[in-house]
């Protein structure tokens, strides 16, 4: 079985041979919306993400920010009401593929769920070690909503790396609060360095779902999954299985297929990665949750993160530069 941990959530190794392109189009529409969220909190845009999306992303952000400032605080012993989004929403976080994390967990909540069936697949039978995964999977995929069907995004559910870039850059807004001095900026990074250790499992959907599909591919063609999985309205397991078949990732396939249509998925993934039955019945699941959009066909370019200093007190310093920026 594959290692899904460490900093793999999304990005898998393609399961046979070359990673199977998106079509042109479907890659632009895909990356116009990845970069509507990468600008989400630092500039107007056009209509590409609808109200909801925009709201939902912008909560996420939010609240991972206020929980990592919360962090921070507990361990400078600095107890207060979280400020740094004050600072971080006008200039953003430079944080590289945040935003398609955050635009997978946000689109995959619009598709069409009629109810995950908690019941075991058939295929499952007495195998004791794939039962554990669907249920692991079961108890993720609960996570990924609140009280109030709101999509959810932990802190545990980002890539290691993304999870100190999120505290370096929560830090650094801090430091124009708290004081820049040697005393203070060497607390910080004694600080960041404690949340990003309290926040090192990675259990994000991602990876419970590759692990399941993973399984189940010892059980089951890829065809006969396919359907298994959208029977069941499992949505991150069908990303997990279709990341696995193209080389894509999990995130940017549940982008691709939320964003599809018919044509353009049927193009991407028959008959190299899956048949046409299997497709047919994707496509008609996801139709219901496909929503007219406006797109710009001509080429869409990407916005580029920062740099990352790899040393934390120069990353959490370079933050600060950021945040105090005139223009904020």
């Amino acid at each position: 079985m594959k290692d899904h941990g460490g900093n793999q959530a999304g990005q898998r190794d393609p399961g046979d041979g070359a990673a199977t392109a998106l079509p042109p189009l479907l890659a632009r529409r895909c990356r116009a919306l990845a970069e509507a969220m990468d600008r989400v909190v630092t500039t107007p845009f056009a209509v590409t993400l609808n109200e909801r999306e925009r709201g939902q992303g912008l909560a996420i952000l939010h609240r991972l920010v206020d929980g990592v400032e919360r962090d921070l605080r507990h361990y400078l012993g600095a107890p207060a009401e979280p400020s740094a989004w004050a600072a971080i929403a006008p200039r953003g976080l430079p944080i590289a593929n945040l935003a398609d994390v955050i635009l997978a967990n946000v689109l995959e909540h619009g598709l069409d769920r009629p109810g995950i069936d908690a019941v075991s697949p058939p295929f499952i039978g007495d195998d004791p070690a794939l039962a554990s995964l669907w249920t692991a999977y079961l108890v993720a995929e609960c996570r990924t909503r609140n009280a109030w069907n709101a999509p959810v995004l932990p802190m545990s559910g980002l890539p290691l790396e993304m999870q100190a870039q999120l505290v370096d850059c929560v830090a650094g807004a801090l430091i124009g609060d708290l004081g820049e001095d040697g005393d203070t900026m060497a607390a910080m990074v004694a600080a960041a360095d404690q949340v990003t250790q309290l926040h090192r499992e990675e259990t994000s959907i991602e990876i419970v779902a590759a692990r399941f599909v993973d399984g189940a591919l010892s059980q089951r063609s890829p065809d006969e999954l396919m359907v298994d999985l959208v029977n069941r309205a499992a949505w991150p397991a069908v990303a997990a299985l279709v990341g696995e078949r193209t080389g894509l990732g999990s995130a940017p396939s549940m982008i691709a297929l939320a964003v599809g249509d018919e044509g353009a998925i049927r193009d991407w993934l028959a008959p190299a990665c899956f048949g046409a039955n299997a497709v047919g019945a994707l496509v008609r699941a996801l139709a219901p949750g496909w929503n007219a959009r406006s797109f710009d066909d001509a080429g869409v370019a990407g916005a580029d993160a920062d740099g990352w200093p790899a040393d934390r007190a120069d990353a959490i310093a370079h933050a600060a530069a950021r945040y105090r920026a005139s223009d904020r």
